[in-house]
């Protein structure tokens, strides 16, 4: 099972992270040696094995470097639309005052419901 992983770093490290992703040349010798070492005449079945093995290799390569490419992508697009955007700002709380006079407008909201509901009694509301 694949998941995706996400973590924050500094808009400057963003290279230096994708570089770390990128699959190392070591590893693509690796799998040139493979593919060269298939013999398909001398065991057709080691072959479909080794072809196998080679295929979910490069597929891990593949989603790697597709990563790469997504972050790099994001990466040039918040460089296009200049530097660092600054942090939003968390929106403002209303003042308690504020707070109370919308709950006093609930109450009275909720003692007009009552009256309505009840045939204008509003006992139920203080």
């Amino acid at each position: 099972m694949r998941v995706k992983i996400q973590y924050s770093v500094d808009l400057e490290d963003v290279p230096d992270q994708v570089e770390r992703l990128l699959p190392s040349s070591w590893e693509i010798e690796e799998i040139k040696g493979l593919i060269e070492d298939i013999e398909p005449e001398a065991s057709p079945t080691a072959a479909m094995k080794s072809i196998d093995y080679i295929r979910k290799q490069l597929f891990s390569l593949d989603t790697r470097l597709d990563d790469c490419y997504s972050i790099l992508q994001g990466y040039v697009g918040v460089l296009s639309r200049g530097e660092e955007q600054p942090p939003e700002q968390p929106p403002e709380q209303p003042s308690l005052e504020d707070q109370l006079k919308a709950l006093e407008g609930l109450k009275g909201l909720a003692a007009f419901e009552n009256m309505t509901h009840t045939g204008g009694s509003d006992d139920s509301v203080s």
